[in-house]
């Protein structure tokens, strides 16, 4: 599995690469980072595919991954640039066939403004507001990656 830093690095990176390819410019800051990630994962688990060690969290701005908040306050700003990604990371995403999903879902979702994807990642039934329902209004409860799964297998009508 990756940690959720590597996948962070693997996302500005592809994000990167497809602005280059498609000649569109994906704006990208923190919010939007993790909530891409979010969906990302949520779609890779709809297929079976679970490649994050850390969970999510409801947090009151969304879905956050602990780790990688943490990581964007080391840098006392965004790591906005992340000019490689090891063939590690990329080696074992394809070995589980994600970046096509991967790919898919940053072309769809690089244009939207944070505020979009964060309004609907917070949407009724999602897995966020039942993360808050199952840790009675706590924010930064864990959102369960089964809920993940079923969410987003029944948007993707799987």
């Amino acid at each position: 599995m990756l940690d959720s830093i590597d996948f962070a690095k693997y996302v500005l990176w592809r994000t990167q690469e497809l602005q280059r390819q498609r000649n569109i410019r994906y704006p990208i800051g923190p919010a939007k980072l993790n909530t891409i990630m979010y969906i990302c994962e949520g779609i890779l688990l709809a297929y079976g595919i679970n490649i994050i060690k850390e969970h999510a969290q409801a947090w009151d701005c969304g879905p956050i991954y602990p780790r990688v908040f943490k990581w964007f306050s080391d840098y006392h700003g965004f790591p906005a640039a992340v000019s490689v990604c090891s063939e590690e990371i990329r080696t074992y995403l394809e070995k589980y066939k994600a970046i096509q999903l991967i790919d898919r879902s940053l072309i769809a979702l690089g244009t939207r403004t944070d505020e979009e994807l964060t309004a609907w990642s917070r949407g009724k039934s999602s897995p966020w507001e039942q993360a808050l329902q199952a840790g009675h209004g706590l924010m930064s409860s864990p959102i369960d990656k089964h809920v993940m799964a079923r969410y987003f297998a029944k948007l993707h009508k799987r």
